[in-house]
């Protein structure tokens, strides 16, 4: 079963550090600042394999984010769609 924590903060309050963190527990997947990707207008979707992973996999490599990005990619998640469809393709 999945638990989903969203943390929200200001800029420059250490959330990005509290998410690397976290994120370096075996059990436990940071998403940093998700919304970027999911943002309209976003071009990360179409340039996967040349961006670079915390992992230091390009996304499509990525065990975590290939995946992620393939059903978003293969949904084509247009701007227009409903944020929540985007999180729900992201999430599940």
């Amino acid at each position: 079963m999945r638990k989903v924590i969203f943390i929200a903060a200001l800029g420059y309050s250490g959330s990005t550090l509290l998410d690397l963190m976290l994120g370096g527990h075996p059990r436990f997947v940071g998403l940093g600042e998700v919304f970027s990707l999911l943002m309209p207008g976003a071009d990360y979707l179409d340039r996967t394999a040349e961006i670079v992973c915390s992992c230091g996999s390009t996304l499509n490599e990525c065990s975590f984010w290939g995946p992620v990005c393939a059903s978003l990619q293969h949904s084509r998640v247009v701007d227009h769609q409903d944020r929540q469809k985007k999180y729900e393709t992201l999430l599940y």
